[in-house]
C-alpha cells in the first residue's frame, strides 16, 4: 500500500497541492488582492513579507517543512482553471498523535463552501492516511467564517482563550479551540467527502469512493 505524505489532493472542486516555487508569483498576487480580507485574521499575512524575494524564500521555507514532514502547506487551486484561490496547512505534532488545521480562501470565493471542502479533504488525509488520533482547529473568535467550517463538519468547541492573539491594532483578542477526535470523525461529513490523494509520484494513497459522495454538504 502506498504511504503518505499526500503531495496533491483531488475533491469535487478544487486541487490542493504541494507548493512549487514557481508559484512565489501567484501568491504574491493573491495575497496583494486579499490583504484586508486576511490581515484580520491571519498573523503570517499581517506582519509576513512582502517582496516577491522574500515571498519565493517564504514559498521554499514552506516546500522544505512540507518534504521533512514537518508542517504540510498546500495550494487550493480551482478544479477548473488551476487558479490558485487560497492555501491550507495541516501541522502534524507526532508526539501527540495529532495536528493542527488551517485555511484560507480568496474574498471573490468565500460563501461557496471552498474552505469546508479543503478543510474535510485534510481531515480525511489526517484520519485515513496519518492515522492521527486528534485534528484540532486555531482560529481568531471573530471569525465567524472559520468558525462556521469547523461546526459545519463536526468539530467540538473546546473553549475560548482570552486575549491569546495579537489583533491587527495591536490589542488583544480571544482565540478559539475546536477539536475532533478519531472516533467523532467517523460520523463527520468529511468522511463521506469525495477525496483522492496521491504522493510524489502520482501513486495513488486514497482513491475517491463515488459512494459516498456528499457534495451538497459543502456548498
Amino acid at each position: 500500500m502506498v504511504q503518505g505524505p499526500a503531495y496533491r489532493i483531488v475533491t469535487d472542486r478544487l486541487v490542493l497541492r504541494a507548493f512549487e516555487l514557481e508559484d512565489a508569483t501567484e501568491l504574491s498576487d493573491a495575497l496583494a488582492a486579499n490583504l484586508a480580507h486576511l490581515r484580520p485574521w491571519l498573523e503570517w499575512v499581517r506582519e509576513g513579507p512582502r517582496t516577491l524575494d522574500a515571498l519565493l524564500d517564504l514559498v521554499r521555507r514552506m516546500r522544505g517543512r512540507f518534504d521533512l514532514g514537518d508542517a504540510f502547506s498546500y495550494v487550493i487551486a480551482d478544479k477548473t482553471s488551476g487558479a490558485m484561490i487560497g492555501g491550507c496547512v495541516l501541522t502534524p505534532h507526532p508526539a501527540e498523535a495529532s495536528a493542527t488545521l488551517g485555511y484560507w480562501i480568496a474574498e471573490e470565493r468565500t460563501g461557496q463552501g471552498l474552505a469546508t471542502e479543503a478543510a474535510a479533504a485534510l481531515i480525511r488525509i489526517a484520519f485515513e492516511v496519518d492515522h492521527l488520533e486528534l485534528v484540532e482547529i486555531h482560529s481568531v473568535s471573530a471569525n465567524e467564517r472559520s468558525a462556521r467550517v469547523a461546526d459545519r463538519l463536526g468539530f467540538v468547541h473546546d473553549g475560548t482563550l482570552r486575549a491569546r492573539l495579537r489583533s491587527a491594532d495591536g490589542t488583544r483578542e480571544d482565540r478559539d479551540s475546536w477539536s475532533m477526535l478519531r472516533e467523532e470523525y467517523e460520523r463527520s461529513p468529511a468522511a463521506h467527502a469525495s477525496v483522492g490523494a496521491y504522493d510524489a509520484l502520482g501513486r495513488t494513497i486514497l482513491e475517491p469512493d463515488s459512494s459516498q459522495r456528499r457534495p451538497s454538504a459543502f456548498r
